[in-house]
């Protein structure tokens, strides 16, 4: 019987939290034809995606990752070297309970392939947008998240659906 009123606690107040969190799908689908052309911003990602300055995953090309966050500001940034990355690639939002967003990790070029000054940029974008970014792509080994991280990380290997 004890037992039995753990797990219902338990599971209730998992479903009290989760229904106050806000959901973020980080995302990277960026054009390969366009990574280091100097002036370009839509070259493809690869690198660990962070809010603040923990880890939260690492993305590369046609792969998604969908977390739970409390609600509130949050200030996310993209890097290539797993360093936390200068506050120029950084994104600011407020997550608002029970909402999905969606980010899409991008790379800007400034400079030359071989002497590049290029920078990782964050994107926030529209239900939408992702759904036809992302017709190809597939979710994020959990291996490649964090293991402090891992708790967050929406199971579900498709993308959350537009409402």
């Amino acid at each position: 019987m004890r037992l039995l009123l753990f797990c219902l606690l338990t599971l209730s107040s998992w479903s009290a939290a989760a229904t106050n969190d806000a959901f973020v799908t980080f995302y990277t689908e960026g054009s390969l034809a366009t990574y280091g052309v100097p002036g370009s911003k839509h070259g493809y990602f690869m690198g660990v995606i962070f809010d603040g300055q923990q880890s939260l995953g690492y993305l590369r090309r046609h792969r998604f990752m969908t977390l739970r966050f409390p609600a509130g500001e949050h200030v996310f940034s993209a890097s290539y070297s797993g360093k936390h990355p200068a506050e120029n690639s950084q994104l600011s939002l407020k997550l608002e309970e029970g909402k999905n967003y969606f980010i899409r990790a991008e790379s800007e070029s400034r400079g030359i392939h071989m002497v590049d000054s290029g920078k990782s940029r964050l994107d926030a974008v529209t239900c939408e947008i992702a759904h036809a970014e992302l017709q190809k792509a597939t979710a994020v080994e959990e291996k490649y998240v964090p293991k402090d991280v891992r708790d967050r990380l929406v199971q579900d290997k498709s993308l959350p659906e537009c409402h």
